[in-house]
């Protein structure tokens, strides 16, 4: 794995975390503030906390899929230019052993 790849691994990786904490926390913030307004037990703050977790793991699936696509792209590309400068040098040595 490449420096560019074991970055963007931690990166990703933060992302997930920043991704499900803001969900959970949001969810369960607006959840006491319903239960405050209604004047009603901490229902509506677990359910929050839940449906926050749900929307951050939906989020934190998307990241992961975009970013596995993105890398592989960057892979695919990376083997191209690497057969394509191996072809290049076999070439170049083709013609150096015809010239002698």
């Amino acid at each position: 794995m490449s420096d560019i790849g074991k970055g963007a691994y931690l990166a990703l990786f933060s992302q997930i975390g920043i991704s499900l904490l803001i969900a959970n926390l949001g969810g369960a913030l607006l959840g006491h503030w319903i239960d405050g307004q209604l004047s009603s037990g901490p229902i509506f703050l677990i359910l929050g906390f839940v449906g926050g977790f749900v929307a951050g793991a939906v989020a934190a699936a998307r990241l992961v899929q975009r970013t596995l696509r993105h890398l592989d792209a960057l892979d695919v590309a990376a083997k191209a230019a690497k057969r394509e400068r191996e072809a290049r040098q076999r070439d170049a040595a083709r013609e150096i052993g015809r010239g002698r």
